[in-house]
């Protein structure tokens, strides 16, 4: 009777829109200019990391840290800084500095002793809170290490939730993500995307969601010059096309969101990187795509997603230094974006990433998605990346008040590599996500009376299903 109830109650809403794709935060336009990348660009870049995390330690626990890094102390105090390496080398345990803002410790640079922790997760660029003592002003002697201040979950309304699940169907909501390059490295044919549309074709998703590169500029052929069409054709006939033949098969029934990378050689090489431009894709069905900069968080119905085609886990993977029970190491990589609140924390930037520090501020993680999406070389995964709570409440007993922020945001984020829909010249993979109902959206759908009249967390982890497939 209930699920007759819910089905009849479902079948009566219009479903022709199944689900709605929207941006949920600004991200970079199209008009913006790049190439200005000044020092000064580069130093508020870094000086508003700083004061934004110190921000978030602060309203997490009710302490500020504003000892200066170089000042001498024999307590323990709090202080802020961003991890650096002494050299031109890779950091290790023995070579790390603390960075101090320009606001509390005149920029100045103050040797790190990691020896008294019984584990830590370090990396350059990383911004951290620090509860040690400096005897003699030269060195830092760490006690704890505070490096993870998550942004809170998302939260939708009761009748956001009734309006996504009367979109959605009793099904839920199904997404497909692929990540370039899109076509093997002897040719340009772009078999494995037609492999991706026809195993889409036989369910077609709510979102089909394309990660460049579309053309890849690391491609063999592209490199020795020897394509015959120019590349903005290429997009057009070969990816394009394809993607109009299943949505012909598929109707109205299904979106397509394309996010560029920067080795897509028909677009601006600059990160964060603007969305592709709406008059390149010349399809018959234009109001089934979305173009979305890189990194980009949008919402499918009542989900944030989150996404970033830079490879930020295979750069951070070769510059973490850490001590301490290794763990699942790829959902840790992926969980510092979350503490750090940002799409791309390491600084210096990796030899390739392209980040102009005048664009970093669309970086920013405002929220932690639903569902996080970080595409890369290294192994596929999906895994739930837990969020921690309020740093404990040892940080400052001193100074202690009482948090101004409770730590009921914590929650898990379902963090995905899809893999590389191609590896060189056979097959990848790519990855499938049914999301089902939520408990909140099935009473909303049979029309009962919220529980409460405040917004309501997705809990996305516990009605998701991820499957990584191969081509």
């Amino acid at each position: 009777m209930f699920r007759h109830n819910m089905q009849a109650h479902l079948q009566a809403v219009d479903s022709t829109q199944s689900c709605t794709v929207l941006q949920r935060e600004d991200g970079l336009a199209a008009c913006n200019h790049y190439m200005m990348d000044r020092l000064q660009d580069k130093v508020n870049h870094l000086e508003g990391r700083i004061g934004d995390f110190a921000t978030a330690f602060e309203n997490a626990t009710g302490c500020h840290p504003s000892h200066p890094v170089y000042a001498a102390c024999q307590e323990p105090v709090l202080m802020v800084g961003r991890i650096c390496c002494d050299s031109e080398g890779r950091l290790n345990e023995r070579s790390v500095l603390l960075e101090g803002s320009i606001e509390l410790s005149n920029g100045m640079r103050t040797r790190l002793d990691l020896s008294k922790l019984d584990s830590f997760k370090i990396f350059p660029g990383q911004v951290v809170v620090v509860k040690g003592s400096n005897p003699a002003g030269a060195c830092i002697v760490a006690h704890q290490l505070y490096s993870s201040i998550p942004a809170p979950m998302p939260e939708s309304s009761f009748d956001q939730l009734k309006q996504a699940a009367e979109a959605s169907g009793e099904q839920g909501l199904c997404i497909v993500a692929a990540a370039g390059p899109f076509t093997s490295k002897d040719d340009v044919l772009f078999e494995p995307l037609q492999a991706v549309l026809n195993h889409c074709a036989e369910r077609p998703p709510h979102v089909l969601l394309l990660l460049g590169p579309f053309v890849d500029a690391e491609h063999p052929l592209v490199q020795a010059g020897t394509l015959q069409d120019s590349f903005d054709d290429i997009f057009a006939a070969q990816v394009i096309e394809k993607i109009d033949s299943f949505l012909d098969r598929a109707g109205a029934h299904s979106q397509v969101v394309l996010v560029p990378s920067t080795r897509d050689i028909h677009h601006h090489a600059v990160f964060p990187q603007p969305p592709l431009p709406m008059d390149s894709i010349s399809s018959r069905h234009p109001q089934a795509f979305t173009c979305l900069p890189n990194p980009a968080i949008f919402c499918c119905n009542e989900v944030a997603v989150g996404v970033v085609t830079s490879d930020v886990v295979k750069h951070l993977s070769g510059q973490e230094v850490q001590r301490g029970p290794p763990g699942d190491r790829l959902p840790n990589l992926a969980g510092h974006l979350l503490g750090q609140q940002s799409f791309y924390p390491m600084y210096p930037p990796a030899a390739g990433a392209l980040l102009d520090s005048n664009l970093a501020g669309k970086l920013h993680l405002p929220v932690s998605p639903d569902i996080l999406l970080l595409p890369s070389d290294l192994n596929p995964f999906a895994k739930l990346v837990s969020l921690p709570v309020a740093p404990p409440s040892e940080a400052d007993t001193a100074s202690r008040t009482q948090p101004k922020s409770a730590s009921s945001n914590a929650g898990q984020v379902v963090c995905v590599n899809p893999g590389r829909l191609t590896k060189g010249s056979g097959g990848g993979t790519f990855s499938c996500f049914q999301i089902g109902m939520s408990e909140e959206s099935r009473a909303a759908a049979l029309g009962r009376a919220p529980a409460t009249n405040g917004k309501l967390y997705h809990q996305v982890h516990a009605r998701c299903k991820v499957t990584i497939r191969r081509v």
